[in-house]
């Protein structure tokens, strides 16, 4: 109920703030200008010669009320009782305190001592930016809508950076002495000056340890860090901005210039220079993971080529062509234990049979099969969505999936590869590392362009092309698809699953561009110097095959 406290005040013009989000706030403001909304338990005649406005202004496109100026006259009696009447029935039991008003000399300039009082934010004077990025993360997390990794290796430094480069006192933080200030400080310009320092910050900064603090990293210079990069970071910033004005914690010119500030901000692969954005139709593909061409896969995966990188090392051998024909992450796939690789009842042009699947899944099991705590587990998703059964290509069983399945239950073995795991990276940094060192060799690599990553977009196309609609191919995918029936009931008893014999009808479709032997024959090959072998073959990044 504090929003109708808060909408009784700005009428009176004591706080000038409304919450947009709220409809039936607008309305009650509309009914105390106008007198057209009555109140529980007051006449409209009571209510309405309560305010003699001298201007409403009003945004014309959403028809909700943006500025009221009153009369100078002394509060009506009706007026009194409306106020008495919310703070009786619908306010809280404890109000904040209001914010310090202006002095005489104070409103005479037009300003008050902080950003904050003078939007009425009162109580910010002592809270510390740096308690409510904690908070923030905590919110993050209860959210479900991002990992634990990527809280705390992607939204965690963006945050720690800006409160390090707007801070302005030494504070013990997280035990620790850190930059920190409190919210009443963050002002409109010292926001512009954490945006100026954002452009210029130097590049390779996101391995700093604990104790080198950015405002050091800043003056120390070097190679500005790229606009894309500068860019992400702003965003994690404008996202925590957005969460302190919701919460009516911030001044709202500090969010309108990091808008600003990201607006119309092209990222593209070309250049580090801030520049405008062009919408031509050419540059629509300008940045961002491209697909694979069938050539690039070609070279990928080149029988001799595939052979010498993948010889004697099943996870080299495997997940490049697992993400090739399941569109799965890095991560996703390096981390498959040997029961994510399962088969299901499938109904297959009338007739009932057994179809290989894959379990992306975050649960593990110990060694007496119950499932270890999430705190415990080494496997992780991105997102609640990535977890989903896929049926495998043909293709995958042709070149002994299932066979090496097979022999790591026999060996006992619990994953599906011998990978070692990282605290940020799971088990995916070594699986990247190897596919860069492949595709570099063979001159398809292009930095964020076509990467490992570049598999799920190939797979989405030609999916696509196959006939499956775009959100059947999201589900494939792992992405989030915000439907009652999706969330709800795309469940069987293994788990989250898609329409099996749909899409395996749509991954027979999908081509084969080389023929590389199956892992009994390639665990058994020597490995080979991968530079002298493309360029015996002739395989230059010009040419093509």
């Amino acid at each position: 109920m504090t929003k109708f406290w808060a909408a009784i005040e700005y009428v009176l013009g004591l706080e000038m703030a409304t919450d947009e989000d709220d409809e039936r706030l607008n309305r009650i403001l509309n009914g105390l200008v106008r007198g057209h909304e009555p109140l529980h338990g007051f006449a409209p005649a009571q209510v309405r010669h309560g305010v003699a406005p001298m201007v409403i202004d009003i945004d014309p496109a959403t028809n909700r009320i943006r500025r009221v100026e009153l009369q100078p006259h002394d509060r009506p009696a009706d007026l009194e009782r409306v106020l008495q009447f919310f703070r009786e029935q619908q306010a809280p039991a404890t109000q904040a305190p209001s914010a310090p008003q202006p002095t005489d000399a104070e409103t005479a300039r037009g300003q008050a001592s902080t950003p904050a009082q003078a939007q009425g934010l009162s109580g910010t004077e002592s809270v510390w930016l740096g308690d409510r990025i904690h908070d923030y993360l905590a919110h993050l997390g209860r959210g479900g809508n991002h990992s634990a990794t990527t809280i705390k290796y992607t939204y965690a430094p963006s945050l720690r950076q800006l409160r390090e480069l707007v801070g302005d006192e030494r504070r013990q933080l997280d035990g620790a002495d850190a930059w920190d200030l409190t919210l009443a400080g963050l002002s409109p310009s010292r926001i512009d000056a954490y945006i100026d320092a954002m452009w210029r910050f130097p590049a390779q900064q996101g391995r700093r340890t604990a104790t080198t603090d950015a405002k050091a990293a800043l003056e120390a210079g070097g190679e500005p860090q790229s606009t894309q990069n500068a860019v992400k970071r702003l965003s994690h910033v404008l996202a925590f901005v957005e969460w302190l004005h919701k919460r009516g914690e911030l001044h709202s010119d500090v969010l309108g210039r990091l808008r600003a500030a990201i607006d119309g901000v092209s990222v593209g692969k070309d250049s580090g220079a801030r520049q405008a954005l062009d919408l031509a139709p050419d540059d629509d593909d300008a940045e961002g993971y491209v697909a694979f061409s069938p050539d690039n896969l070609r070279r990928i995966f080149h029988p001799d080529i595939y052979v010498a990188h993948s010889a004697q090392d099943p996870a080299r051998f495997f997940i490049p062509l697992l993400a090739r024909y399941t569109g799965g992450r890095v991560n996703e796939l390096a981390q498959l234990t040997v029961k994510d690789v399962i088969e299901l009842d499938v109904e297959v042009d009338g007739n009932v049979c057994k179809i290989p699947c894959l379990s992306i899944t975050s649960h593990e099991r110990d060694e007496n099969g119950k499932v270890i705590p999430i705190e415990k587990r080494k496997k992780r998703l991105k997102t609640k969505a990535g977890r989903r059964i896929l049926p495998l290509h043909p293709e995958l069983i042709r070149l002994g999936l299932l066979r090496y399945r097979n022999a790591r239950i026999k060996q006992d073995k619990q994953f599906l590869f011998d990978l070692a795991w990282y605290e940020k990276h799971g088990f995916g940094k070594n699986p990247s590392q190897d596919f860069r060192a492949l595709s570099k060799a063979v001159g398809v690599w292009e930095r964020r362009r076509l990467v490992f990553h570049s598999f799920r977009a190939t797979l989405a196309q030609q999916l696509e092309e196959a006939g499956l609609d775009a959100q059947l191919v999201d589900r494939v995918l792992g992405h989030a698809v915000k439907t009652t029936r999706v969330r709800h009931y795309a469940r069987n008893q293994q788990g989250a699953t898609v329409p099996l014999s749909r899409v395996h009808q749509a991954l027979l479709k999908i081509p084969v561009e080389a023929q590389v032997p199956p892992w009994e024959f390639v665990c058994d090959q020597p490995r080979k110097q991968l530079a002298k072998l493309v360029q015996a073959l002739g395989l230059g990044a010009s040419s093509s095959i």
